[in-house]
């Protein structure tokens, strides 16, 4: 509660917070969205939504790391574990929205970091390639 309410004493109206894939429970190979992961991420929110802060949620920090992980990648398939990612992040959406009424959830960042810096950019033209995929695969 503390640090909800020093946001709230600040003034500040929007935080930003990384979300995995909580969800996910290796031993069933299944998706659980009340796990205990979940359920604590799911009072932070309560804790921000109670104050009238509003959520920007990062779903992806490392491309394509990310993507191989094992609830999406599918072995010699980008397309496939892309579009896998891609049905995870459209149900973290519904999951967090819809379900639990997280309505305070406003933004969605997806693999953030500077993709046109010219180092990385010469350095990762393949992994450019892929995010353009992520991107058209996400935004469908």
């Amino acid at each position: 509660e503390l640090e909800a309410d020093r946001a709230q004493e600040l003034g500040i109206k929007n935080v930003r917070t990384f979300f995995k894939w909580y969800a996910w429970e290796p031993e069933t190979k299944t998706f659980n969205w009340e796990n205990d992961a979940c359920k604590g991420f799911y009072k932070w929110l309560s804790r921000m939504q109670k104050r009238g802060i509003d959520v920007s949620v990062n779903t992806g920090w490392h491309l394509p790391k990310d993507i191989y992980a094992e609830p999406f990648k599918v072995e010699g398939d980008w397309y496939k574990s892309v579009q896998n990612y891609a049905d995870w992040v459209s149900e973290t959406v519904h999951q967090l929205i819809e379900v639990h009424g997280f309505t305070n959830v406003k933004y969605l960042h997806i693999f953030t970091f500077n993709i046109l810096h010219p180092l990385f950019f010469v350095k990762n033209l393949c992994c450019i390639k892929k995010y353009i995929v992520f991107l058209s695969k996400i935004n469908n």
